[in-house]
């Protein structure tokens, strides 16, 4: 039959395959069960294992291979077209926010983001008219590929813009903009606890006082507090940090909101699961870290070195512990949260403080 090729430069070898096709029944036997849907090159087809053997051999179709692998290329185009799209959406939030740096900040260097960005958004258009006009004849891997480096490459040039922004935003933010963007953002995301002890850390509405009042107490020292392995424990730790030897305490109620997510989040659910036999036995477990997840995203935001210490159980069954973090932007953050907040906290607006979050999980709420 000699070579089939199709348009596009896709060549297929015309060399016949088979199927091999057992014929099921209460006698069938093992040898032609374990060869039912094998497929095999013309000549390496199999004789029947036995005499009246019911099997059967069926040619497989060269074409049926040859569309397969088609509709294969045309579902992985049709991906390139959305993340081009996706692309062309991420544009669009950029150029607002440039926009907003041109309006607010009168930067030269935001105009020329936006030429750029400009640029940008033409390479991304002519990339999504190209894969719509590509014809059935035209797809092929190297076609692909080829679209899979345009949109690899404009990434990178999209990434770099935003870089750029972000470091305009992180240079040009005020204190007041930064509570009402953090306003914003935790109002849309969900994220009241997040913005709340932002507020606190930046000396808003005297230290969030509503917050604090009805969620625990805001001690202005570490000495306020009557508990001197507590103490150590918080000056060892801010001063490994940040080299500093006092700060303010936030002491959080058991029936606080955060406690009440933090009870509920999945990092906390896992670390019940994984001690469940020590506290039920031992009525203790020693202190150990917890990350949250991104799924709990109010507390992943929040926390970002928290400890779970003091835990046991009492004599009614219920356990009791502490959640405890150093709430402070040290060096090194890549989030622009985190940038803006080193910024505020190097400038001496935001002051960093320990969080102390008590929690009391009843008996019927753990055990088994």
């Amino acid at each position: 039959m000699g070579n089939l090729v199709l348009k596009g430069h896709i060549s297929y070898a015309t060399k016949r395959k088979y199927k091999w096709v057992a014929e099921f029944g209460k006698n069938t036997c093992e040898k032609c069960a374990a060869l039912h849907g094998q497929e095999f090159e013309e000549d390496d087809v199999p004789y029947w294992p036995h005499p009246n053997c019911r099997c059967k051999v069926e040619e497989i179709s060269v074409v049926d291979e040859i569309e397969s692998e088609i509709n294969e290329y045309k579902e992985e185009l049709q991906q390139l077209k959305l993340q081009a799209n996706e692309l062309l959406g991420d544009t669009r939030v950029l150029r607002k926010q440039i926009e907003k740096l041109i309006k607010e900040a009168h930067s030269k260097e935001a105009n020329s983001l936006e030429g750029r960005l400009t640029r940008l958004e033409y390479e991304i258009y002519k990339l999504i008219d190209k894969i719509k006009s590509l014809n059935r004849e035209d797809i092929n891997k190297h076609v692909l590929e080829r679209i899979e480096k345009e949109i690899e490459n404009i990434k990178k040039h999209m990434n770099k813009i935003k870089s750029n922004i972000e470091y305009k935003i992180v240079k040009n933010i005020t204190k007041k903009e930064t509570v009402i963007g953090g306003k914003i953002y935790s109002s849309i995301a969900d994220m009241p606890e997040s913005y709340n002890l932002l507020k606190i850390g930046l000396n808003i509405e005297n230290y969030n006082e509503k917050y604090i009042q009805k969620n625990g107490k805001l001690y202005s020292s570490i000495d306020s507090l009557n508990n001197y392995k507590i103490q150590k424990d918080i000056r060892d730790r801010i001063n490994k940090e940040m080299k500093i030897k006092d700060c303010k305490v936030l002491v959080l109620n058991t029936d606080s909101s955060i406690s009440n997510k933090i009870i509920l989040s999945n990092a906390f659910k896992n670390f019940l699961d994984k001690n469940y036999e020590q506290l039920k036995t031992n009525k203790k477990t020693k202190d150990t870290k917890i990350e949250f997840e991104s799924i709990d995203k109010d507390l992943y935001s929040t926390f970002h070195g928290a400890e779970i210490k003091n835990i046991s159980v009492d004599n009614q069954g219920n356990i009791n512990l502490r959640i405890e973090d150093f709430y402070n932007f040290n060096p090194g953050r890549t989030s622009v949260k985190g940038r803006i907040g080193e910024k505020h906290q190097n400038r001496g607006e935001l002051g960093p403080y320990y969080i102390i979050t008590v929690l009391k999980i009843p008996k019927e709420q753990w055990q088994k």
